[in-house]
This record gives C-alpha cells, sequence and structure tokens, in this order.
C-alpha cells in the first residue's frame, strides 16, 4: 500500500473575500481556487480554479469534491459554528475537511480504496485539497 504524503502547502488569502454566512438555513456556493496534491512528488500537484462547493445547511451536507476516478463525494456536516464548517464522508471513498468561514480557507482530504486486479490487493488513491474559496451569495 502506497502512503500518499500531504504536506500542507501556503494557503494564498484573498483581501476582502471570505466565506462567512451567518443563517444556517440554506445553501452556501463558494468558489473556491487554490492547489490538488495527488502524490508525494512536485509533479502531483495541480492548479485548482473555479472548483465550486455547495454547502447545505439544512440538510448538513457538503459537495463539490471528487475521487481520483472522478466519482463524486458527498459529506456529512459535523461541526458548523460562526467560523468554521468541519465535515466527514465515508463509503468506498472518504472526504474529510473543513471551512474557514472568515477567511475561507479549505483544506479537503479524500481517499478511495481499490482493489489492484493485476497484483490483487487492496490500494488506496488520495487528494488533498488547499484552497481558497468565497461565497458567490451570503445568507444574512
Amino acid at each position: 500500500m502506497r502512503r500518499i504524503a500531504t504536506p500542507l502547502l501556503a494557503l494564498l488569502l484573498i483581501a476582502g473575500h471570505h466565506a462567512r454566512a451567518a443563517d444556517t438555513k440554506g445553501i452556501i456556493t463558494l468558489f473556491c481556487e487554490g492547489t490538488v496534491r495527488s502524490g508525494p512528488g512536485p509533479a502531483d500537484v495541480e492548479r485548482v480554479n473555479e472548483r465550486v462547493i455547495f454547502v447545505n445547511l439544512a440538510e448538513h451536507t457538503v459537495t463539490g469534491f471528487v475521487t481520483n476516478a472522478g466519482s463524486a463525494l458527498i459529506a456529512n456536516i459535523v461541526h458548523v459554528c460562526d467560523t468554521s464548517v468541519g465535515f466527514i464522508g465515508d463509503s468506498t471513498s472518504s472526504v474529510l475537511g473543513t471551512i474557514d468561514r472568515v477567511t475561507g480557507a479549505t483544506t479537503v482530504h479524500t481517499t478511495t480504496w481499490a482493489r489492484d486486479k493485476i497484483l490483487g490487493g487492496k490500494i488506496t488513491r488520495g487528494l488533498s485539497y488547499y484552497l481558497v474559496c468565497k461565497a458567490a451569495n451570503r445568507l444574512r
């Protein structure tokens, strides 16, 4: 099983923009940019532009992330307050993340488990997103 390193990358803060919302009864649409890491090497980092994340506070879900295979992930919100949103999801893939509602800093780790048909065994693949998001709609 290959272990994937996920060192923290510097997050750029966008002055004047943040992902804070005071209402807990709606959907917050976030537009994000930053990087995604798929492995330990320098070539395993890609720039992310125009990533859209939906935070549905009424249904307690976060969507907008995918596995290495392109499958959509739905995470359950496990923590929400004035300053942050925490979420996790698990099935054949897992997702774990936080969104800072003040600065927009968003960190998300996804993991996918699969069977390697050639080598016969379980393999793990992961993606780590390091983003800065701003809300398209601010709930008040």
